[in-house]
C-alpha cells in the first residue's frame, strides 16, 4: 500500500517503469530484480534479505526502511534538492494535512482538554493530494507550463513538444531538479494531458478550489446538494401495466393450483403407502 501511495502522489505526473507492490521473499531468484537496468519501485518486507541473505544491496539502489523511517543512498549517487520556498510549503502543507489526523478539543467551559477525536481519513487524503499538485503548480515547478508548449498533432493521439530552453529560463530558480525533470518521459506525457486535462478535480485545484465538498468524489460530501428525479417506468393505463397485472393475477392462480395439487399429491401418496406397507401392529396370515 505504501508503494501505491507513493506512486499516486506523484499525480498529475505518471511514473513510466516497474511498480511492484510487495516481492515476495519466498519467491524463486526475486532478488535478481534488484539488479534491473531500469529504474524501478519495489516494495520488499522486513524479512527479504535475510531469507535471501543479501548483506549489501546492489550501489545504484536507494533503500527506504519504513519501521525506522531511514533512507540509504548510495555514496556515488547523486539527488539534487527541491528548490527552495516550493517544498518548504509543500512540507508545511503535508504536515497540516498529517496533523489532523488526531487534534484535540479544548474546552473553554471546563478549561482542559475534552476530548481526541479523528478527523475523517478522507479529507486528509484529498488534503494531501492538493498539497502535491499545488507544489507541482508551483512557480519553480511546473508554474505556467503551457505556456512552453506546442501541439504538433491533435488526433489521432496528441502529440506536444515542450520547449525545455524557454521552459528553464522562466524559472525564478533554475535547479537541477528541475532541469533533470523536464527532460523525462513523464513530462512528456503531463504535456499532452494538459492539452485537455480530463480530471475535472485537477482542473478545479489548478483554478485554487482545494474543499474536499467541491473536488471530493466521495457521496459524503455532495449527496445533499443532488436533486431527487421521480419518473415513471409505464403509465397506469399502458398495455404494459395491463400486462403485468394480468401476469400477477395468473402467476398467483398458478401458485395457489400449485399448492393444491402438492397437497394432493401427499394425500395420494399416503393413501398409497397405507395399501404397499403394513402396518407396525398388523401380522401375515398362515
Amino acid at each position: 500500500m505504501c508503494v501505491l501511495s507513493l506512486v499516486h502522489l506523484l499525480y498529475p505526473l505518471e511514473y513510466m517503469f516497474p511498480v511492484i507492490p510487495l516481492l515476495p521473499a519466498y519467491m524463486p531468484s526475486a532478488e535478481q530484480l534488484l539488479l534491473a537496468p531500469t529504474p524501478f519501485v519495489i516494495g520488499v518486507p522486513a524479512s527479504f534479505f535475510a531469507h535471501k541473505r543479501i548483506k549489501e544491496v546492489p550501489n545504484d539502489v536507494i533503500l527506504v526502511d519504513l519501521d525506522t523511517n531511514h533512507v540509504t543512498v548510495p555514496d556515488d549517487l547523486f539527488i539534487p534538492p527541491l528548490p527552495e520556498p516550493d517544498v518548504s510549503i509543500l512540507k508545511n502543507s503535508l504536515h497540516a494535512a498529517l496533523n489532523r489526523m488526531s487534534m484535540t478539543l479544548h474546552d473553554e467551559r471546563r478549561g482542559s482538554i475534552e476530548a481526541c477525536y479523528a478527523v475523517d481519513a478522507d479529507i486528509v487524503d484529498v488534503s494531501c493530494r492538493v498539497a502535491m499538485v499545488k507544489f507541482f503548480n508551483s512557480p519553480n515547478v511546473f508554474g505556467d507550463f503551457s505556456e512552453h508548449t506546442r501541439t504538433l498533432r491533435l488526433y489521432p493521439r496528441p502529440v506536444v513538444a515542450l520547449q525545455s530552453e524557454s521552459f528553464l529560463r522562466s524559472r525564478p530558480q533554475c535547479t537541477q531538479f528541475i532541469t533533470d525533470l523536464c527532460r523525462t518521459q513523464a513530462v512528456e506525457y503531463f504535456a499532452e494531458c494538459c492539452l485537455c486535462p480530463k480530471n475535472e478535480t485537477f482542473v478545479r485545484v489548478q483554478a485554487g478550489i482545494d474543499s474536499p465538498a467541491q473536488i471530493g468524489d466521495k457521496a459524503k460530501w455532495f449527496s445533499e446538494s443532488l436533486m431527487p428525479v421521480h419518473f415513471m417506468v409505464y403509465p397506469n393505463d399502458s398495455s404494459l401495466c395491463s400486462a403485468y397485472y394480468a401476469y400477477s393475477r395468473e402467476s398467483g392462480g398458478l401458485e395457489s393450483d400449485s399448492d393444491d395439487n402438492e397437497s394432493r399429491s401427499l394425500d395420494s401418496s399416503s393413501s398409497i403407502d397405507d395399501l404397499v406397507f403394513d402396518g407396525p401392529d398388523e401380522g401375515t396370515g398362515g
